[in-house]
């Protein structure tokens, strides 16, 4: 859109190109991205924060693997394809060529070969750099396609895949040969009290971050310390948990341990109740009993289904043109 020899006609063109290329990745998201705007308007979550210079890579750990503790690199095989593409670079269109430059400026910013102590504050949210991984692998992959169906490189393919699968391979036999000769057994029962022992629960509201260790128990008990309650038991099942409680004295409202999020619903006695919040966004829910079996259960919202069917109808679209223009070219 640049250059300078375009006319307005065709500039504009290219603007209202740009424009729906933009709308149509966000209609493609849409499952994913609306509902997910929604539940940050309903609910103030907490996300952790690390340091972006400390989860950046070496340059040499991304395109070779010599880092051990790195879980994220292109590989040696996606290190050969990025050279080929490089040496490549003066036969390309204009399209692959800016391609390639984005390729190589998405692995600066995977790498802590970028300053990321300069934009720490205003870059937080992305919270580790190895999501730019997977522009990166992406990319490598469309070029390398391109170059490799040249007649000089046309037999690189099946070689490289063969290589690449092979490699991979061995890398998760020999893998799983070392973890089964140093395998430590634990049970259920300190697993999950390791696991939910973190410092950190991501994605939880703010204001629900002092009561966690009663999210962390999952405790009736301790969620409405002033009611003298029995927890008989607590089963889960697929988007659901189930609790059984009695009392001596008619229980009028019972704190749930649970986080109130769009699409959660609360049966009470299989009977769907109204959600209310305590001052910690956890569920309060009718009861008027001296027992109940609860189940909280999440569902999809209607968001979700209509966002769902928008992209999902973006998605066919896409391909009958495609196909259509394939046709009348």
């Amino acid at each position: 859109m640049t250059k300078f020899k375009f006319k307005f006609k065709e500039i504009l063109t290219r603007f209202a190109y740009l424009c729906l290329s933009g709308l149509t990745c966000l209609l493609l998201s849409g499952f994913f991205i609306f509902p997910m705007l929604n539940a940050l308007k309903v609910t103030d979550i907490n996300v952790a924060s690390p340091k972006l210079y400390d989860t950046a890579p070496m340059l040499s750990s991304i395109l070779l693997n010599t880092d051990k503790g790195n879980f994220y690199s292109i590989g040696i095989v996606g290190t050969f394809a990025l050279v080929c593409i490089i040496m490549s670079f003066k036969k390309m269109n204009l399209v692959f060529r800016y391609l390639t430059i984005e390729v190589i400026f998405f692995i600066l910013l995977w790498s802590n070969q970028f300053p990321w102590q300069m934009f720490q504050n205003e870059l937080r949210f992305i919270q580790f750099t190895g999501r730019f991984a997977y522009i990166v692998v992406f990319l490598i992959a469309l070029i390398a396609a391109t170059v490799f169906s040249s007649k000089t490189l046309k037999y690189l393919a099946p070689i490289l895949t063969i290589v690449g699968i092979s490699s991979s391979l061995a890398l998760n036999f020999s893998s799983i040969d070392v973890n089964s000769q140093n395998m430590i057994k634990i049970s259920s029962q300190n697993y999950n009290k390791a696991s939910m022992s973190c410092e950190t629960l991501d994605y939880i509201p703010k204001k629900a971050y002092v009561v966690k260790p009663i999210l962390e128990s999952h405790s009736v008990i301790q969620a409405n310390k002033n009611l003298a309650i029995v927890q008989d038991q607590r089963s889960t099942s697929y988007n659901t948990v189930n609790y059984e409680i009695k009392s001596k004295n008619n229980i009028s409202n019972l704190v749930l341990p649970n986080v109130y999020y769009p699409g959660m619903h609360v049966y009470v006695n299989n009977r769907e109740v109204k959600i209310k919040q305590n001052q910690h966004q956890l569920m309060v829910v009718p009861v008027n009993s001296k027992s109940a079996k609860i189940s909280v259960e999440y569902q999809k919202t209607k968001l979700q289904i209509i966002s769902g069917c928008i992209s999902l109808f973006t998605l066919i679209g896409m391909i009958i043109y495609l196909v259509f223009s394939k046709r009348k070219s």
